[in-house]
């Protein structure tokens, strides 16, 4: 069963827009304590993501946005309900190998505290999810290098972290982001430590690579940031509102 579904997701390439990517019916996820008490967190959830969309996810802290993009991006299993990537039912997926499968070859993450790795060179951090999905290091290299070269970084090739602005340094991990080509992009506040002319920096990239076929997804608590996706969803107390 689980050779089939990781087949099927690895043949597909489906037309942009107006295909559903992700399809979550009636999801729900929860945590428990270590006696046994359950703490819901999402629940019937209901959301069809076209191929190409733009999503902003927003809501106060604690409305689960952050949990549901993980849910999304294979980081957190769900609880109940069915979740559809292209077409097939990927619910069922428990094992650490076929999430990383998946996650390596479907979805890039930008987060909000870049987690670039400080003792490898910006070259080495955007090349990093290449060794993780098999690729050899020529071609890691040359990729990394193109990347570099299309988000304007190229002179940082020998750089640190340390040594970026945090302009920069956005803009390496959404290379990194970028490494394996993925469909989706799951962006979690992606703006959140930066300042307005940054801010915009970062949005028109985002929106060009949505022009250009990649899936957003984000989290954001800006409202100037959201209205640059295609469609906000709002959650609050682990349900979509609106």
């Amino acid at each position: 069963m689980l050779k089939k579904i990781l087949s099927a997701l690895t043949r597909k390439k489906s037309p942009i827009k107006s295909v559903p990517i992700i399809e979550l019916k009636d999801l729900a996820k929860s945590y428990y304590l270590s006696t046994g008490k359950e703490i819901p967190v999402l629940r019937d959830i209901d959301l069809t993501i076209q191929k190409g969309e733009f999503v902003a996810l927003m809501g106060e802290s604690g409305s689960g946005k952050s949990t549901l993009l993980n849910v999304i991006g294979f980081l957190h299993f769900l609880t109940g309900g069915k979740y559809l990537l292209e077409g097939e039912n990927v619910s069922e997926l428990r094992d650490d190998e076929s999430l990383s499968y998946i996650r390596s070859r479907k979805v890039g993450f930008i987060f909000q505290q870049f987690h670039l790795l400080p003792r490898l060179s910006i070259l080495e951090n955007i090349a990093l999810p290449g060794i993780y999905s098999g690729i050899d290091s020529d071609e890691r290299i040359t990729r990394a290098k193109y990347l570099l070269n299309r988000l304007k970084l190229s002179e940082k090739i020998s750089s640190f972290p340390g040594e970026l602005s945090g302009w920069q340094q956005q803009r390496v991990a959404i290379a990194r982001a970028l490494m394996n080509d993925p469909e989706i992009l799951l962006a979690d506040e992606p703006t959140g430590n930066l300042d307005s002319a940054t801010t915009e920096e970062i949005m028109k990239l985002l929106v060009e690579l949505n022009m250009q076929g990649k899936t957003i997804i984000m989290v954001t608590h800006a409202n100037d940031v959201a209205s640059r996706a295609d469609r906000i969803i709002r959650l609050r107390d682990g349900k979509i509102v609106a």
